[in-house]
């Protein structure tokens, strides 16, 4: 997203409120290091935070991992270098900009994706009874925090039309908009040679727990039927981060988890299906 704003002639720059090893290349002279708060910013953010809430602010943040200090930083930055717009991502972002927006006055979006209680509410259907009162204290905490903070937002941006409805609906935002997931058709372009037979693949980030469910789910009720129809049949997962209920499905014929690959097209290009068996989740 910032390479992209760039090129198109923004001036764009990117901080972290958690440091990263080293900045991924494309964004080496974009990075910027999140600052000190000095006394002022703390002063406006703790003035911001006064009043009717203040305390609940406190507490979500605290729970959040976010310091009133690191808000106060952000407030910096934004000074610093005269920042017109901010975007940020994650589901802490709310509560950062929210603050920020309330002492600067700058426009703030949020890129969400996805709503999230509504995605813990998805979960239910697909889960036990005992399950309900830890989906249901959960989606009602980020109904609660983004009813707060996510309604004074500028705008939020959802990964499809039905998440950026959730977005306004549930969260209160008064401007949302969907921007899809893309795809480059020409470094993904298709093969002339054959695929392998008899082969599937699932790709995703393999600690996400959408991910997580659906290949367990595959596993436990198609695949092990599939092997018994096709003994030598072959299915790979692969994935940075692999939970550990995802790296024992290993012990189960035929099934492959590699783990972080430097380049999903071979997988994708040699498989004889792509298996996407998603059932809880948004943005799909």
């Amino acid at each position: 997203m910032a390479c992209a704003l760039r090129d198109l002639g923004l001036r764009v720059r990117v901080a972290s409120i958690q440091s990263a090893p080293a900045p991924p290349p494309a964004l080496a002279n974009l990075s910027l290091e999140w600052p000190q708060a000095g006394p002022r910013e703390m002063a406006e953010c703790e003035n911001a935070w006064r009043g009717p809430g203040g305390m609940l602010r406190r507490r979500l943040a605290r729970r959040e991992g976010v310091e009133i200090a690191q808000i106060g930083g952000l407030l910096n930055l934004v000074e610093r270098w005269r920042t017109r717009r901010l975007v940020g991502l994650g589901l802490h972002t709310p509560l950062l900009l929210d603050t920020v927006h309330q002492v600067s006055g700058i426009p703030s979006v949020w890129y969400a994706g996805d709503e999230p209680a509504s995605y813990h509410l998805s979960c239910l259907r697909h889960e036990a009874p005992k399950a309900w009162s830890r989906r249901l204290t959960t989606a009602g905490y980020y109904l609660l925090k983004n009813r707060m903070f996510a309604r004074r937002m500028t705008a939020a941006v959802g990964v499809s039309e039905t998440e950026a409805k959730r977005l306004q609906r549930v969260c209160g935002v008064a401007h949302t908009l969907a921007v899809h997931n893309g795809v480059d058709l020409e470094y993904f372009r298709m093969s002339d040679r054959p695929a392998l037979g008899r082969s599937l693949t699932f790709w995703g980030r393999m600690d996400f727990e959408p991910n997580i469910d659906a290949v367990r789910w595959f596993a436990k009720h198609v695949w092990q039927q599939l092997v018994r129809k096709a003994p030598g049949a072959r299915w790979i997962i692969a994935g940075k981060h692999p939970a550990t209920s995802v790296t024992a499905l290993q012990q189960i014929q035929g099934i492959e988890v590699t783990g972080a690959v430097p380049n999903l097209r071979p997988l994708a290009r040699d498989a004889a299906a792509i298996v996407l068996p998603m059932r809880i989740g948004g943005g799909v």
